[in-house]
């Protein structure tokens, strides 16, 4: 699986609407205190095997690196940081 932290998705904030799970937007996380922090204790409870988090994003997720320490690695590029091999594996 393959998941992604951020990208420019106002559409969900204005339509006071959690986006599905595999995608984590930065704007209804900030937007939406509740479901950030929702959003964050799923992460750390069961992360995916890939996380993408891009580099430039105008709403800043303050926890984006506590989700990152996740992970032990993680591969820069241009754009944005790929993180895989999480140090706990979700059950099933």
């Amino acid at each position: 699986e393959l998941y992604v932290l951020g990208a420019h998705t106002e559409i969900y904030a204005f339509a006071d609407r959690q986006p599905e799970r595999r995608y984590f937007f930065s704007v209804p996380l900030v937007f939406n205190g509740r479901w950030g922090e929702e959003t964050r204790a799923d992460l750390l409870a069961c992360p995916p095997d890939v996380l993408v988090i891009p580099k430039a994003n105008e709403f800043q997720v303050d926890w984006t690196a506590d989700v990152a320490g996740a992970y032990r690695t993680r591969m820069e590029f241009e754009n944005a940081s790929l993180l895989t091999d999480p140090e706990r594996v979700c059950a099933d």
